[in-house]
């Protein structure tokens, strides 16, 4: 086999594969890096070849549109399908504010906790339900099938899973084996997800064809990609920029506990940094890694910082206004917005739809990560959650996303 990388990263688009291609491009200067994409243009940095193909047709039709290329050595999928139409009603989110209430409403009703668990059911099953489909799971299986064929010559695979393998997503409410620090060896939630099938295909494989693999699963996720919607950094930021428009305070849209529970939070970068690193870190391989900033916070932590980096105030004591109705009457206000700040003429609807934010702001349980595994391998960054948030923030608004 030749020493020089021939390295496909299919997802290059989306927050955590752009981050991805970044850490390539910076760390590889004699390798070569191919990048998939359904569109006819190339949207990828300079540096990385664009390989136009549908992972979602048969394997060989995408056998086909490998031809073109040299034979691929490392393959780093960060690809998800997402379909709007299975994405949680946001009806559903409404009901958890409800049934969450105050002290003396669970004291005096007693059915509203059993409510409570009812609804937590409702949403996991309906939450992320591409998480259900096929699709992902066809997407990697196809890709997969193609590239263990000659005449590439796969030596290792890079997968990008997520928290919501431990449930992350399910809460302890109707997760009865929740664990608040999260191992890489605990067992998967009992909620099955498209993750599960895609570590297990990829472990099947490496033993089958003999390449290594790297598989790391972030948390909460801190950065951004234009293509993406499903996105807590510009729900945020949206929702900071229409206030400010009203002149208004970064008022948080949620509850005490919500503001107060301790998340796992991950700079995209790192990431992309971990995938970049294990290509040629023998510790690395046939490794699953927890991989997040390292130091837990709270959103009532980082929600100052955040304000900071938009020339406002954070304000937890202000009654927040209806975060449903602030992106509602961001659909009309937005167009004007883009004209008096000369934004990036982006719709609406593409930079978010508010939900991740809604979400997070109903989400009231800690989530910790053991990052043990991946320290004793050697990667040793970290991030400071504040200045992850200060940084992308400044971010969009040196790409004029927001002004």
């Amino acid at each position: 086999m030749t020493n020089k990388k021939n390295i496909l990263v299919v997802g290059g688009t989306g927050t955590i594969g752009s981050a991805v291609l970044r850490s390539l491009i910076k760390s590889n200067t004699n390798d070569q890096i191919i990048a998939t994409t359904r569109r006819a243009t190339n949207p990828f940095p300079a540096g990385v070849q664009s390989l136009q193909v549908d992972l979602l047709t048969d394997p060989d039709h995408i056998r086909t549109s490998l031809a073109s290329l040299p034979p691929i050595t490392h393959l780093i999928y960060a690809g998800l399908f997402v379909d709007p139409a299975q994405e949680s009603p946001q009806s559903y989110r409404t009901m958890r504010r409800l049934v969450k209430g105050t002290g003396w409403v669970y004291s005096n009703f007693g059915w509203i906790p059993n409510l409570r668990t009812t609804i937590e059911q409702t949403i996991a099953h309906s939450t992320f339900a591409t998480t259900k489909g096929k699709e992902n799971e066809k997407m990697l299986d196809n890709i997969l099938t193609a590239l263990e064929q000659p005449p590439h010559q796969l030596q290792h695979v890079g997968l990008i899973t997520g928290g919501k393998f431990y449930g992350m997503h399910l809460s302890p409410y109707i997760h009865l084996d929740w664990r608040t620090t999260m191992r890489e060896d605990d067992p998967p939630a009992p909620e099955p997800n498209f993750y599960y099938f895609q570590e297990a295909r990829v472990q099947t494989g490496a033993q089958q064809h003999g390449y290594a693999f790297t598989i790391s699963r972030p948390p909460y996720i801190v950065g951004y990609s234009d293509s993406v919607g499903f996105n807590l950094l510009k729900s945020i930021a949206i929702y900071a920029t229409l206030l400010k428009e009203q002149g208004l305070p970064l008022i948080f849209p949620g509850d005490t506990a919500a503001a107060d529970a301790i998340y796992a939070w991950c700079d995209v970068d790192l990431v992309g940094h971990l995938h970049a690193w294990a290509l040629d870190t023998p510790t690395a391989h046939n490794n699953i890694f927890n991989i997040s900033n390292g130091n837990p916070s709270s959103l009532r932590q980082v929600w100052p910082d955040i304000a900071a980096a938009l020339d406002m105030e954070a304000s937890f004591d202000t009654p927040p206004p209806p975060s449903r109705q602030v992106f509602k009457n961001g659909r009309t206000q937005w167009p004007q917005i883009v004209a008096k700040y000369n934004l990036r003429d982006i719709p609406f609807e593409q930079l978010t739809k508010g939900d991740s934010l809604n979400l997070m702001c109903t989400t009231d349980w800690d989530t910790h990560y053991d990052l043990s595994r991946l320290r004793q391998a050697g990667f040793t960054q970290q991030a400071d959650s504040g200045a992850v948030f200060r940084k992308w923030i400044a971010k969009l608004r040196q790409d004029r996303i927001i002004p």
